[in-house]
């Protein structure tokens, strides 16, 4: 009787957890994932996955005309919660390397994720050599033309 009740405790246990992980999942970030975005230099933001712990995962290909290192798919890093995000990547591949990491950090609002960003260069010394600036993504369509 008692390995009968603690079965049934276990089992309601388990539901209850994967249900809030579930909701959890689903709430740490209102940020589509996969979906793919494209600033106002051209360059592209492909978010892959958004973890349940609003992990992001993807790639950034830069297509800004007055920045080395374009038409490169670098890997992003970075973190979603809610509307907010943050995301970096570091400008080395076995295709070219611009020696410096960016960092953005913004929000989505009506459909496009607005940002700041700082760029720094390996072997900067002081903040006033960090090059900083601000990006507007918008969302564009995938092969299906949805999105």
């Amino acid at each position: 009787m008692r390995s009968t009740i603690f079965s049934r405790w276990l089992l309601i246990l388990f539901i209850s957890l994967s249900l809030s992980a579930a909701s959890y999942a689903n709430s740490v970030s209102s940020i589509p994932a996969p979906s793919v975005w494209e600033n106002q230099g051209g360059s592209t933001l492909t978010i892959d996955s958004i973890g349940n712990t609003g992990l992001i995962t993807g790639t950034y290909i830069n297509r800004e005309s007055d920045y080395a290192c374009q038409n490169i798919a670098y890997p992003v890093t970075g973190w979603a919660y809610g509307t907010a995000l943050t995301f970096t990547t570091i400008w080395q591949s076995t295709l070219a390397s611009c020696n410096s990491i960016t960092a953005w950090a913004g929000f989505l609002y009506k459909g496009q994720i607005s940002s700041l960003w700082s760029l720094t260069i390996n072997g900067t010394h002081s903040a006033s050599q960090i090059i900083r600036g601000n990006d507007t993504f918008e969302r564009i369509k995938n092969q299906q033309g949805n999105h």
